[in-house]
């Protein structure tokens, strides 16, 4: 499978979460979004590939994505980390099911990432708009 289609779905799978679940409009964006001033969650794959999908959004994104998702302001910082999390696994869900051949696939829980991360070997890279906020994913695959 090729990178290209790996991106498409990735895509896909981000559009379709975010839009469902935090009601928020994600389009690409026509330049490399730079993740210098980004929070990054990530989660850890080990089938149908060994790596590592990573979502690094603008902090205020997580609070938009509270504030549709329950309808409330965020109470506690605790809570909007905890919706994060939940869409990126989501997303990731989504993702992996159409990437493998029967929709298996196995994944740990998703983790806050607080240190750079070297990003070399990746092999999907999106750069997106939620709504004006400014999102990035990566595809990490690591050899077994």
């Amino acid at each position: 499978m090729d990178d290209k289609h790996w991106e498409e779905l990735l895509f896909a799978a981000m559009k379709q979460t975010i839009e469902e679940m935090g009601f928020l409009e994600v389009e690409r964006s026509p330049r490399e979004v730079k993740v210098d001033t980004l929070e990054c969650v990530s989660i850890r794959v080990l089938k149908p590939f060994l790596g590592r999908v990573y979502l690094f959004f603008a902090p205020e994104m997580k609070y938009e994505i509270v504030r549709n998702l329950y309808g409330k302001d965020v109470v506690a910082e605790k809570e909007a980390q905890d919706a994060i999390l939940e869409v990126l696994n989501v997303l990731a869900g989504r993702f992996l099911t159409e990437l493998s051949d029967n929709g298996e696939y196995e994944m740990e829980f998703p983790q806050w990432e607080y240190e750079r991360i070297s990003l070399l070997t990746k092999v999907t890279d999106i750069s997106c708009y939620v709504d004006t906020y400014e999102a990035r994913m990566y595809v990490v695959k690591e050899e077994r």
